[in-house]
């Protein structure tokens, strides 16, 4: 009951700390015809208005009428404070707990971090 109580606790907070958010202006060009064209720019790559994604840095981004938008996933949503005796690893974009006194244990079951193949 403790582990299942815990492993709703964390859920909670992993959801609820999309809070890290950066915004740019929608930009325009004139096209050879004389239409105007609106699009975001990220890291100096033009994107479509509508357009969305993740990238490998943690981030889920969209482009649209009101401009880009970028928010944190992951370990990069927000501060997640683990609980006693538990320390956050990045395991890709997702936060891993493990046991503060042996990294190769999940917090809260005990169980083997490394998956078997």
């Amino acid at each position: 009951m403790r582990a299942n109580f815990f492993i709703a606790v964390v859920a909670v907070c992993i959801t609820m700390a999309l809070c890290s958010c950066f915004f740019g202006p929608m930009q325009e060009e004139k096209t050879v015809s004389g239409k105007i064209r609106k699009y975001c720019e990220y890291e100096g790559i033009q994107i479509m208005k509508g357009a969305k994604f993740d990238t490998l840095d943690c981030l889920r981004c969209a482009c649209s009428e009101n401009g880009f938008e970028c928010c944190g996933i992951g370990y990069k949503a927000g501060v997640i404070q683990p609980p006693p005796g538990c320390d956050i690893l990045h395991d890709g974009c997702e936060p891993l707990l493990v046991m503060s006194k042996d990294y190769t244990k999940r917090c809260g079951t005990g169980k083997p971090v490394l998956i078997s193949p």
